[in-house]
């Protein structure tokens, strides 16, 4: 569930799952998911160090909204991490309606139709050993 760790130069850092979906993944772990609407987090401004967002902005309807949210929560840095263009693949039905992709060394998201960069993330590809390509982009406030 988590890419990140909790635990960086020394110090042990304080976790809070959430996710559209927790109820499912509730059922397959025992750490504690919390339900949260991307585009509407219920948090205060700079509540977090560091938002992390792992494959999920392809499933909300306005990923602009939720990039916005979660920069609004984090106090340093938002760090993305996406498999690459799902929504092409998926035939943009159910759950995956945007592609996700590094552009001109920001973060790119798209539909058929539409394209907003945020240039401001810093962003690059990278390729698993499984041959999945993952697009990485941060953000520092």
């Amino acid at each position: 569930m988590n890419v990140l760790g909790s635990t960086y130069k020394g110090k042990t850092y304080n976790i809070k799952y959430t996710d559209g979906l927790a109820k499912e993944y509730q059922k397959l772990t025992d750490t504690p998911v919390e339900y949260a609407d991307m585009c509407n987090l219920r948090f205060k401004d700079n509540s977090f160090d560091i938002v992390h967002c792992s494959n999920a902005l392809d499933h909300c309807e306005n990923p602009v909204r939720a990039i916005d949210e979660m920069k609004r929560v984090c106090k340093k840095f938002v760090f993305l991490r996406h498999f690459i263009n799902v929504g092409k693949i998926e035939q943009y039905k159910g759950m995956h309606q945007w592609d996700i992709d590094e552009f001109k060394g920001g973060l790119g998201i798209r539909t058929e139709i539409i394209g907003v960069n945020f240039p401001e993330f810093y962003s690059y590809r990278r390729q698993n050993h499984e041959g999945i390509d993952f697009v990485y982009a941060i953000y520092r406030k």
